[in-house]
């Protein structure tokens, strides 16, 4: 399955499915007949089967998934049967395939994409901020790109190969980040162009690419808001706890921090815990009693009452190892220890904060608790993103060296 990851400050995002279940699509048509009748034909984009119709093209309340919207125009002394309105979850092929009737030749080839969709992760950082996009699951013998995309326009603004938009976006904005995995032999058609809709890829010929391309993105908010003190939002799963952190530059505007799970990352947020502001710029909290999903976020409390909520951290214990990394932060010795219910190979990476990588190195792990310990000593203070991947698990975690 092809995937996004982002970095942000060196940060690991957990995905954040399903943030809305519906959502409304619209189109519009011109050069219609105005004596003849008009109607919107709503198509899965996968199936090609008939979803709805009406005469307006608002289709309200859609699940998630990729469509189509045609618009039919037809004579209605003449009319095509069957009807889209008659043919609701088969193929759009069979409309008037009785009587062909007398409608607009270019139905079945004339349309507008349009994608229901949901963010994988939301994370809101500053401008001046690492902004870096990585995927898993591409086929390797493919060609990848990465899609930098105005969420207010639908306009993309940049695209490369590497992921790095550090410095491409501007305070105040949101933006969503897509990738593109497709054959080079037969490429979409036209591709995704800086200042072209988003949804505008393969118009003309489809190509051969990633089905989730529109409905499986990355959600990025600038504003400096948070910024200004909490540096960082994040959690771990460990063999019969989740730890949630957060670090913060200072405290004297903050009386404290309500920290809220829900079980899907949309709805029923409930309070954990509240901890009050402390002269320390660390903060932790155990969850004794985990979710086997739990979405976690953080609401900052101020002392004018005014409130303000942090991303999404989600933590999926089926999926994640029951593995620590300490301390944090880190002197001289940095130390990883995980259980396993199985043996086998390990990859530990350490990357700094622009994303380079600076130290990988191979590991075998055995049944039951495991424990190795890494020189940290030579690294210079600042932030670092430690990955630790095996059996194609993999999990990220920010290490802050002093």
């Amino acid at each position: 399955m092809h995937k996004l990851y982002i970095l942000l400050l060196v940060s690991f995002l957990g995905f954040m499915l399903n943030l809305h279940a519906q959502c409304n699509l619209t189109a519009t048509s011109s050069g219609s007949n105005p004596s003849y009748i008009q109607v919107y034909v709503l198509v899965d984009a996968v199936t090609g089967n008939i979803v709805a119709q009406n005469s307006n093209g608002i289709f309200n309340a859609v699940a998630l998934g990729n469509y189509r919207i045609h618009a039919l125009n037809f004579d209605p002394g003449n009319t095509p049967a069957p009807l889209p309105a008659a043919l609701i979850g088969q193929p759009l092929s069979l409309v008037g395939s009785t009587t062909t009737g007398c409608l607009n030749s270019d139905f079945f080839t004339d349309f507008v994409n349009r994608s229901c969709s949901s963010c994988l992760a939301m994370r809101t950082i500053c401008e001046s901020d690492a902004l870096i996009v990585s995927t898993s699951g591409e086929n390797a013998a493919f060609t990848q790109i990465y899609v930098l995309v105005d969420a207010a326009t639908g306009r993309i603004v940049a695209t490369n190969s590497n992921g790095d938009f550090t410095g491409m976006v501007s305070e105040g904005n949101s933006y969503k980040v897509h990738a593109l995995n497709f054959n080079p032999l037969q490429a979409p058609n036209p591709m995704p162009t800086v200042g072209q809709a988003l949804n505008e890829i393969g118009i003309i010929s489809q190509g051969c690419y990633n089905s989730d391309y529109l409905s499986d993105f990355i959600c990025i908010n600038l504003s400096c808001l948070l910024g200004n003190y909490l540096i960082d939002f994040n959690g771990r799963t460990e063999h019969d706890k989740n730890i949630l952190f957060w670090h913060v530059t200072e405290n004297t505007a903050i009386q404290g921090f309500v920290l809220q799970r829900s079980a899907n990352g949309y709805s029923d947020f409930l309070d954990l815990t509240f901890i009050g502001s402390e002269n320390k710029s660390y903060y932790e909290f155990y969850d004794q009693n985990p979710l086997t999903q739990s979405y976690y976020r953080l609401k900052s409390v101020f002392e004018n009452g005014e409130t303000e909520f942090s991303n999404l951290v989600q933590l999926n214990r089926e999926q994640s190892f029951d593995i620590n990394i300490f301390p944090n932060p880190a002197k001289s010795k940095l130390n990883i220890e995980f259980y396993s219910d199985s043996s086998g190979d390990a990859v530990v990476k350490i990357y700094n904060s622009l994303g380079q990588e600076l130290y990988k190195s191979y590991k075998n792990y055995t049944i039951g608790l495991n424990s190795f310990t890494f020189q940290f000593s030579n690294f210079a203070q600042g932030v670092y993103l430690i990955t630790f991947e095996t059996e194609g698990k993999k999990t990220v975690h920010k290490i802050v060296k002093e």
